[in-house]
Formats: C-alpha cells, structure tokens, sequence
C-alpha cells in the first residue's frame, strides 16, 4: 500500500475516533421518521432556498468541469427546490416528489402567488427549462434502469446552462414575493 493511501487510512481511524464524540468532522444524523411525509412540512422556505443556490453553484461548477450528467442532475435538483420553495412560500405545505412539471403545477395552483411570478411560470420559456433538466434526476442516479434511455443527447458549453441562470434569475429575482420567509 502506497504511503499516501496509508496516510488516508489513518485519517479515516482519526474519524472513527470521533464517531458520535459531537465532533462536528463526524456528525451525528438520523432518518427520516417513519411518517416521512409529515417531517416534509417541517423545513423553512429558507432551507428549499439554501439548497437550491448549493445545486445552482455545483450545476454551474460541474458543468465548466465537463461533468456533465451530474451537471444536469444537480441543475435538476436546484429547480425542484426552487419550485418547493414557491409551494412553501405560498401554501406553507410541501410538496413530496420530483417531477418538475408537477411541481410547476402545483405553483400556479396557489391562488396568493403574485402576478409577475405566475406569468413567469405560465411561460413556455419557463417550461421549456422544466423539460429540459427534467429527465437528469432520474439518468445519472440509476443509470441500470433499463426502461429508462436518455436519447439523442448532446451537451453545449456553456450554452446548456444558460436555461438554468434564466430560471434562477426570473423566479428568484422577483422580491418581494420571494423575499423572506
């Protein structure tokens, strides 16, 4: 074993001394309660939010990186929680799924939601977004399912991003109806 594996392995001993010491290097995590659904109204819209900007940022940096199935996949992520977080704002409920097209669906069922962000989701440019990312949260985390095939892909740097800075800027960039919360 070469000195730097070694050097990894006693790095990995170190953790495991840490194990469940309140180290934060090794944090303490538990499962989701047995009433999933239930735990799903207990996240902020601030949270959705926090995480959609992780998957923004790493969508963006992966794809700059030539990585691209898990570009697409976390760019796929980021609008799901951007449209979770349109539900929660407005309905303070939570939606459970991933399907971009129901989620947008169930934003412009909300009767509050203000007029410039319903416009912007009615789009066929906002649409169109949704259906193209949409079929990265299924392809790169279960690429053996066999009923499942990912046809006449292609991928155009830096252009195949530029759908996802649309989405982000248009839905997000309209305070006050997202502000807060």
């Amino acid at each position: 074993m070469s000195d730097l594996i070694e050097k990894y392995g006693k790095y990995i001993d170190f953790l495991d001394s840490c194990r469940g010491n309140g180290n934060s290097n090794f944090p303490k995590y538990s499962f989701p309660p047995q009433d999933f659904h239930a735990g799903m109204e207990k996240p902020s819209y601030g949270s959705f939010i926090f995480f959609a900007e992780y998957h923004y940022f790493v969508a963006r940096s992966l794809l700059v990186s030539g990585i691209f199935y898990y570009a697409f996949f976390s760019a796929q992520q980021c609008l799901e929680l951007y449209l979770k977080a349109i539900i929660k704002k407005f309905s303070k409920k939570c939606r459970i799924g991933h399907k971009l097209s129901k989620l947008r669906t169930d934003c412009l069922k909300e009767n509050s939601l203000p007029s410039d962000l319903r416009i912007f989701l009615e789009s066929k440019r906002a649409a169109t977004v949704i259906d193209f990312y949409e079929p990265y949260y299924q392809y790169p985390r279960y690429p053996a399912v066999s009923d499942f095939k990912l046809e006449s892909h292609g991928v155009l740097i830096p252009d195949d991003i530029k759908p996802l800075d649309y989405f982000v800027y248009s839905s997000s960039a309209k305070p006050p109806a997202l502000a807060g919360g």
